[in-house]
């Protein structure tokens, strides 16, 4: 049985459970925390629905939901290893959520002297960057 359950959040978040997965068609994309926010800071529908389920369901498990066939769990072996990297820290998330969208300078700053971190969120983030700006460009 297939169950879908959104949130409302800053992002929708979907939790889902199937057997079907995008996992070999994940991709790194830009590569590069500063790139890929300089990407998304062209983006002119990053608050629109379909870019924020889109950002969601790239990171989370696959959910075999049709609405999330082409997007789903694209990003998720990104996001479970950036998870994993002791450097990225709750401290390291704070401030990451502090820095304005389009302020990708203040990004550079939240990850000075966390290399490893940096180096995970790159790949996580040039993966979402990829998958999703076509919904939200």
């Amino acid at each position: 049985m297939l169950r879908c359950l959104f949130l409302s959040l800053p992002l929708w978040l979907i939790s889902c459970t199937d057997e079907e997965t995008n996992l070999s068609r994940a991709t790194t994309g830009v590569n590069d925390v500063r790139a890929a926010c300089e990407v998304r800071a062209r983006w002119t529908r990053r608050d629109s629905g379909d870019c924020a389920a889109c950002r969601a369901a790239v990171v989370l498990p696959p959910c075999g939901c049709e609405l999330f066939r082409d997007v789903e769990a694209r990003c998720v072996t990104l996001a479970d290893a950036r998870r994993r990297q002791p450097q990225c820290t709750q401290a390291l998330d704070a401030c990451v959520s502090t820095c304005p969208p389009n302020d990708c300078g203040c990004l550079d700053h939240c990850f000075e002297g966390a290399d490893d971190c940096r180096q995970a969120t790159s790949a996580r983030d040039g993966c979402i960057t990829e998958v999703c700006t076509p919904y939200c460009e």
